[in-house]
């Protein structure tokens, strides 16, 4: 036994000093240290793989039910890309999400981007335009496309109902001569007036 420099017998081994932690105990501290780190990376290595994973999706896999984005090219190769809904650019709103052969959009009126280009299978979105009172646009009651400069221009938006699933509706409160009935989620009618440019 020795005897610390207080002079208090104890049971120190030689090189102990007062105040010091039992053999290992340091080399557990960093060993959980170590194990915390560990962990540590390895969570934020697959926070990092699953943003990756999420940027990697096409965008029409990435835009929520009320979502905008610009449709361009030739139907059999559209592209779609988020976009704001105030952004000129985003010339529809994603209204549902189907999956299956079996399933339409719940409306003629909407248009449909398959989300793996091939139109016979998988998942797709049903689109309606996003249009605002005033805005233009070109088509009739099996569907419509906006029309930002007027030039081919059919019909101005006279009335936007949310809300409402209801063709009838812009006739009965004299708001519109065409009601266009987008039914699903968040039902939305279109009134339109003829366009006379």
């Amino acid at each position: 036994m020795t005897t610390p420099p207080h002079g208090h017998p104890s049971e120190f081994q030689p090189g102990d000093h007062p105040g010091d932690y039992p053999a290992g105990h340091n080399e557990l501290a960093e060993g959980k240290t170590v194990n915390i780190r560990k962990w540590l990376v390895i969570v934020g290595l697959l926070g990092l793989v699953v943003f990756a994973v999420i940027l990697s999706l096409p965008d029409s896999q990435r835009v929520d039910i009320g979502g905008c984005g610009k449709v361009s090219g030739p139907d059999s190769r559209a592209e779609f890309e988020v976009k704001e809904c105030s952004d000129r650019e985003a010339n529809y709103v994603v209204a549902d999400r189907i999956s299956g052969a079996d399933q339409d959009c719940a409306s003629k009126a909407y248009a449909i981007y398959f989300e793996n280009g091939d139109n016979t299978a998988g998942s797709r979105l049903c689109l309606r335009p996003n249009v605002k009172k005033g805005d233009c646009v070109r088509g009739d009651s099996s569907g419509i496309v906006a029309d930002r400069f007027c030039r081919a221009a059919d019909h101005r938006i006279s009335q936007v109902l949310d809300g409402t699933a209801d063709e009838s509706a812009c006739r009965s409160r004299n708001v519109g001569e065409l009601g266009i009935v987008y039914p699903k989620r968040q039902p939305v009618t279109l009134c339109l007036v003829r366009w006379t440019g």
